[in-house]
């Protein structure tokens, strides 16, 4: 992108935002239907409304959800995040925008960056059982995007952010609308020569510096920019109709790895992802209905090269894969007492894959169908019982037909001033992407779906200022899909015993006005029988140990700091091997000032201590890294 556009978008993103008011759109209410009450999953589910997505400023999404418990983001092998959810892989949580699943068909993985924080109402991240409405491959649990909905009036904010090494974020949203008609547009555009090394890489040997020399790490730069739009209109009080619009374009280096000989050097030339929903919803006197289409496309375009100076290219390689489908559910209150729910969705995926060496390497399609059931008792008032049921079938790609049965069944407590307790079991099916399958280097035609039968018990305890929760679980898992390597490279397989469980904690305190925080502490122990050895031997890339902490301080005028430090245990670098990465721990720290309640000018570091770390053998991560920047919400009085 040239200089000239860069300039123009944020000229655009400026005026677009001038005549808003002191306020973001708030968080739009939920309309996604599901039987179980939100009382039934709540110990293991964390919610972050508008104001926590903005006030930590964070430059992406995994960047908050790296402080959630039972959750894990990590670089992944394409140079992109990767959210991995109780031991499981990205590609076993399900994603939902605006309750309507959002993946990528050929390699199962969005990328979460190309969301951009602006354009979100809020998260809701379920870990473990979700509702049996919702659909398959959500082995691990869901992280649900809620779009920002418009304001009656005008409204908006803009923002900015500069961080060392030539990095620059802007970011800006407007809304509008009556009572009848509500609409939001607004965008984000990132650019970034790359990101800073620690000190201390300096003082690695040199078996692991291999390819880079210290201070910027090689082939880190970014580039990206994402629009977005969401309108709906409310035909009365009881329903609606909403379209929102999605389109992402990324650019990144892949760093080489620093402790491999001969390693792949690659660039991603394109990321690109569109999303269109259209969705309906209305309220009867028996209940809820809604229902949505939508069509997402990804397309990836990434090149391989001789060497580190990136000069002469390899091979290209292009994957365009896209989606379409609809989604049904309804909510019928037969009493009180008792409450059902049902849902229906159809999804078409197909990918075309190529590259420049071999030509057309295939047009793999799959058709996904899943139904499901779920009902919940209330005989009390205190006492829930939810019961669900799924079938989830993928046919295609001349595979043949694939299915299951997935049943859900849950009980929970309100003990009022003692808090709520919990109890579920539910058995969950991924099945294998295109890539999975029909990948020319790693693919598997052979490979089934993944199954897994979840166990959980949790607690909450909620009394205002104090809050506390504890969750055990445990994931039997048959066929899980993993990468096994051997000297001819890596294949996907499925692994027949695996088993993933662990505890997750979580405090949390505001004893004062001046001072709130909370801390999470999560132990997995991710393990698959290994097909050539027999033994059960750790998953590769799964801290055993992860503990996150926050807290804020706010003080008078208006000043508040920020203070967050993570800790990762060691890590297995390859499944069925012996080399670890090293544990790690950040801290990073912000001071912001909010002046006429409109302008937030701030400023910090990321990885304050400047500690040498690596989430993977051979990728060094970001040193100390310096910002500062501003966010405004315009009064519309000073335009008038």
């Amino acid at each position: 992108m040239s200089g000239l556009r860069w300039l123009l978008g944020i000229v655009v993103l400026l005026v677009s935002a001038a005549i808003a008011r002191a306020k973001d759109p708030p968080v739009p209410p939920s309309i996604r239907v599901v039987a179980a009450p939100p009382g039934v999953l709540a110990p293991t589910t964390t919610t972050l409304d508008r104001e926590e997505l903005v006030e930590p400023r964070k430059l992406e999404l995994p960047e908050l959800l790296d402080l959630t418990p039972g959750l894990n983001v990590r670089v992944g092998g394409r140079g992109e995040p990767r959210v991995d959810l109780r031991g499981f892989d990205q590609r076993s949580t399900l994603l939902l925008l605006d309750g309507v699943p959002v993946t990528d068909p050929w390699n199962g993985i969005v990328n979460v960056n190309l969301f951009p924080i602006e354009m979100l109402g809020g998260v809701q991240i379920t870990r473990g059982p979700v509702s049996s409405l919702l659909g398959p491959n959500a082995l691990a649990g869901a992280i649900e995007l809620s779009t920002v909905r418009g304001v009656e009036g005008v409204g908006g904010s803009v923002g900015t952010q500069w961080r060392d090494s030539r990095t620059w974020d802007v970011r800006a949203s407007a809304s509008a609308g009556n009572e009848e008609l509500t609409g939001v547009v607004g965008g984000r555009y990132l650019t970034s020569s790359g990101f800073p090394l620690a000190a201390g890489f300096d003082d690695r040997p040199a078996s692991r510096r291999r390819w880079e020399d210290g201070g910027l790490r090689s082939n880190s730069d970014r580039e990206q920019w994402s629009a977005f739009g969401s309108g709906r209109y409310e035909w009365s009080e009881r329903g609606g109709a909403r379209l929102v619009v999605l389109g992402s374009d990324a650019e990144f280096g892949i760093p080489p790895t620093t402790t491999a000989f001969l390693p792949p050097f690659r660039r991603t030339d394109a990321q690109r992802l569109l999303v269109v929903q259209g969705g309906v919803d209305h309220a009867f006197d028996w209940g809820t209905l809604e229902g949505a289409v939508f069509y997402d496309r990804y397309e990836s375009r990434e090149s391989t090269f001789d060497g580190p100076d990136f000069s002469h290219v390899l091979l290209s390689t292009r994957v365009d894969s896209d989606e379409v489908g609809g989604v049904a559910r309804l909510r019928s209150d037969v009493s009180e007492e008792v409450h059902l729910g049902g849902s229906a969705q159809v999804r078409h995926a197909r990918a075309d894959v190529s590259d420049s060496g071999n030509g057309d390497l295939g047009a793999p399609d799959v058709t996904l169908v899943s139904v499901g059931l779920e009902g919940e008792y209330r005989p009390w008032s205190w006492l829930t019982f939810v019961v669900g049921l799924s079938g989830d079938v993928q046919t295609g790609s001349e595979r043949g037909t694939e299915g299951d049965p997935n049943p859900l069944g849950a009980v929970s407590a309100d003990l009022g001033a003692y808090g709520a307790i919990s109890a579920l079991v539910g058995r969950r099916t991924r099945f294998p992407t295109l890539r999975e399958l029909f990948d020319p280097l790693q693919g598997n035609a052979d490979l089934g779906a993944e199954r897994s039968l979840t166990y959980q018990v949790a607690y909450r305890y909620d009394r205002g200022a104090y809050f506390g929760e504890v969750a055990l679980y445990r994931s039997d898992v048959d066929g899980l899909i993993e990468q096994e390597g051997s000297s001819a490279g890596t294949r996907f397989v499925n692994l027949r015993d695996a088993r993933l469980q662990g505890v997750e904690t979580a405090l949390g305190a505001r004893p004062f006005e001046w001072v709130d925080t909370a801390i999470n502490y999560t132990y997995l122990d991710a393990r698959a029988r290994n097909e050539r050895t027999g033994d059960l031997t750790p998953i590769q890339h799964r801290p055993e140990h992860r503990l996150n902490g926050v807290l804020n301080l706010y003080f008078p005028y208006e000043l508040r700091l920020r203070l967050e430090g993570l800790y990762g245990s060691g890590q297995i670098d390859r499944f069925g091997g012996t080399v670890k990465t090293d544990s790690f721990g950040l801290f990073n720290a912000q001071l912001a000032w909010t002046a006429w309640s409109a302008v937030t000018l701030y400023a910090g570091a990321d990885n304050l201590l400047d500690d040498d770390y690596e989430e993977r053998l051979g990728s060094p991560q970001p040193g100390r890294w310096v910002y500062l920047g501003f966010r405004a919400s315009l009064r519309e009085e000073w335009f008038s």
